[in-house]
């Protein structure tokens, strides 16, 4: 059986699935983050390169001309755009959408007897911060909003090989975000922690705020990793 490659944007999205895996090893290749590792008998690739389409590309390109995956999955964080979904809650994608290039792609479902809720996620270059926004997302039919998926899908399409897409929501549909994670992108699109805590330092109100991403994102990872730990692909 082939390796299935499971891309995210940051390595601590994967560090709930890292940590209950065996065998884990560094892979030689020019990524911000690369791991083979076995989980349940099967082989992954793990993946993260940064923030957006263009990011998880390369990081799916860069890994296939090491060995070509089986199978794609597009793991990590997302925002809630359907209301009533809590952080933490396990999202898996029924399609992908992306409105800016009018596509979309199918996704599998894995094999899961775990909670989790399904529907159509959209894919953005761009971190979504108010509930307005979400709302206008939500009235497409999406359930949930990420930046990484629809490049991962691409390729998955190209390539004739399934596609999988499953997330844990950080941020609810029903809040906004003071905190301005657009502008602490770098130029490459990564989201630069030095810029996040730089904006709560000048304005301390958003102190609160990031200490409640910062649990919310340990605890996603970690619903995240025991979710995938009993999913079959």
């Amino acid at each position: 059986m082939g390796a299935l490659l499971v891309v995210a944007a940051e390595p601590r999205e994967l560090a709930g699935i890292r940590g209950r895996c065996r065998d884990v090893r560094r892979l030689d290749c020019p990524l911000w983050y690369a791991r083979e590792a076995v989980l349940n008998g099967r082989r992954l690739l793990l993946a993260a390169n940064g923030h957006g389409p263009h990011l998880a590309g390369e990081a799916v390109d860069a890994i296939a001309k090491i060995e070509q995956p089986e199978a794609l999955l597009s793991a990590g964080y997302c925002g809630a755009v359907a209301p009533g979904l809590r952080s933490g809650t396990i999202v898996v994608a029924s399609r992908i959408e992306a409105p800016r290039y009018d596509l979309q792609f199918d996704a599998r479902p894995p094999d899961s007897m775990r909670e989790c809720v399904v529907g159509p996620i959209v894919s953005v270059d761009w971190v979504v911060r108010t509930s307005e926004e979400k709302l206008s997302l939500h009235a497409t039919g999406a359930v949930a909003v990420e930046m990484e998926a629809a490049a991962v899908a691409a390729r998955a399409a190209r390539w004739w090989i399934p596609f999988y897409c499953v997330r844990s929501v950080t941020d609810t549909a029903e809040e906004d975000l003071g905190l301005d994670l657009n502008a602490a992108r770098d130029a490459g699109g990564r989201l630069r922690t030095g810029r996040i805590v730089a904006q709560a330092c000048r304005n301390p109100f958003l102190l609160p705020e990031l200490l409640t991403l910062w649990w919310r994102s340990r605890l996603a990872a970690e619903r995240l990793g025991d979710f995938l730990a009993d999913c079959r692909f």
